[in-house]
């Protein structure tokens, strides 16, 4: 297992795989790449522009009618540059400009002359041509778009995307999707739906969190070559999680092992009537492969919780100064607080005590909840809100934290000073200054219960003994790859039970 401080290099935490850089640190990286190169930043326009239509030509060859549709910046000019090339190809190929007579600068210029030079034709933007083209190249807006859209540029993204749903069109953005913000994800306040993205240089933060998902279908990086030297002491916002690789760096069992060899993990939860989430996170563990359960809950759900799930230690818990809670809390690995835990008194009492366990913990749903206005001071412990109680814990509004994930995120970890696992689209963990980024999962995940399941597996794994971080980011990998093989029947009608038997699967296969 990996300590909670072992890196690759240049900082790269293990088992991940791309750097996420702010607009900023790209502009910065570009300029280096050009110094020690000793060549023009035309260039790197002339290397995106033939590489993106490259892209194109392979996910479309069968292309029809191409159409150009550009901006005022410098991504246009990446635009005008894929134009030549597919004229050259024989591709019919027209330009439309957002702005009825743009003006160009510095090497949108240039490539703009030379898409003028070639005799590609060059219109203002309007929907008579739109509607003859099946394919679209975003060339609108790049990562240096900030504020919000001017009215024009809004009536023509909205154009596009009707033309995709209602034409079947297909959509291909160079470097972001417009529209999206490139560091956070926030749409303002329309952007393209794309159907493919490449990315020049590094990937961005806001194409992997967030609302941002819904408009980036797929996408893939083009360095445009250059080296590493270019990055050096620029530091990426995050890192994306190789999901494959952390579910396979969980180590296998020796031949002699017995129970007592993957830990003792105690569930706290199930208010009246919410007996099933702390039963759901329970089962979850188990699937994980914690060595053995005790779950305390209220009196009512202990002999349906016995009848679902006999292998758990199942107890009633009626108050939080219950000696019993104190002889458990000396056995245990980790706790996990909070599915179905409620807000009433009940709740309360139990997460202040367990706040001042000496074991891990992870606090999830109403335990966070119980935690607004507390004044805390712990260590060794997990929070995994979703935006909603991220919103609470920071005294602010669900917008204001989806506005700036990465951001909601570390406020959080320096808030609590925990392991902050910010759920949603885009899953986000921030441990110990490092931030990272699951990019699995599936919409029909977004269903009653999936929270407690995940609860249930990062536990697991903590009882296991896995360091903090590392049980964070493996326990939301198998939840978000668990949930990926449940969708394979279809993305309606999953429920959060559903991961269960992949859950099994996964461990197994380390």
């Amino acid at each position: 297992m990996i300590s909670d401080s072992e890196l690759l290099s240049d900082n790269q935490p293990a088992n991940t795989t791309e750097p996420l850089y702010i607009a900023d640190a790209v502009k910065q990286i570009e300029k280096r790449a050009t110094e020690i190169g000793s060549y023009p930043l035309y260039d790197l326009m002339l290397r995106a522009g033939q590489n993106a239509w490259n892209v194109l030509r392979a996910k479309r060859p069968e292309i029809k009618r191409l159409l150009v549709i550009a901006g005022a910046g410098n991504n246009a000019g990446d635009g005008f540059i894929l134009a030549c090339h597919a004229q050259q190809a024989g591709v019919p190929v027209a330009i439309m400009t957002i702005k009825a007579e743009p003006v160009y600068k510095g090497d949108a210029l240039l490539a703009y002359n030379k898409a003028k030079e070639a005799g590609i034709e060059l219109t203002h933007f309007n929907n008579d041509q739109l509607k003859q083209a099946d394919v679209v190249v975003d060339a609108i807006l790049g990562t240096g778009f900030s504020g919000d859209l001017r009215p024009e540029y809004c009536s023509a993204i909205e154009a596009i995307n009707c033309w995709r749903t209602e034409q079947k069109g297909w959509v291909f953005s160079l470097d972001i999707p417009s529209g999206l913000d490139a560091d956070t994800g926030v749409i303002k306040p329309i952007a393209v739906r794309s159907d493919h993205c490449i990315s020049f240089i590094n990937l961005k933060p806001g194409m992997v969190t967030g609302k941002a998902r819904e408009f980036c279908e797929s996408w893939e990086l083009d360095d445009l070559q250059i080296s590493n030297q270019s990055r050096d002491g620029i530091l990426p916002t995050a890192w994306i999680d190789d999901a494959k690789h952390l579910i396979h760096s969980m180590p296998g069992r020796r031949r002699t092992s017995h129970k007592g060899d993957f830990g003792h993990l105690l569930l706290i939860g199930g208010d009246y009537g919410f007996g099933g989430a702390i039963l759901m996170s329970a089962q979850a563990a188990g699937r994980v492969g914690v060595g053995r359960l005790t779950i305390l809950t209220r009196d009512s759900h202990v002999a349906p919780i016995l009848t679902q799930f006999p292998e758990a230690m199942i107890r009633s818990i009626e108050q939080a100064e219950d000696p019993m809670l104190d002889d458990i809390l000396k056995s245990v690995d980790a706790v996990v607080i909070g599915p179905g835990l409620g807000t009433g008194d009940w709740g309360q009492h139990l997460m202040l005590r367990l706040i001042e366990a000496d074991c891990p913990i992870l606090v999830d749903a109403d335990g966070l909840n119980n935690l607004v206005g507390k004044n805390l001071n712990r260590s060794n412990w997990v929070v995994t809100p979703h935006p909603g109680e991220a919103s609470r814990l920071l005294g602010t509004s669900v917008k204001n934290v989806e506005a700036n994930r990465y951001e909601s995120a570390q406020n959080i970890h320096d808030k609590l000073n925990a392991t902050v696992v910010l759920k949603g689209a885009g899953t986000i963990i921030v441990s110990e200054g490092q931030s990272t980024v699951c990019d699995r999962g599936n919409p029909g995940m977004a269903t009653a219960g999936m929270g407690d399941i995940l609860s249930g597996i990062i536990g697991s794994l903590m009882a296991q003994g896995f360091a903090l971080s590392e049980a964070a980011r493996i326990g939301v990998a198998l939840h978000a790859v668990a949930g990926d093989i449940a969708a394979e029947k279809g993305e309606k009608g999953l429920l959060a039970t559903d991961l269960l038997s992949p859950l099994r699967q996964l461990v197994n296969e380390t």
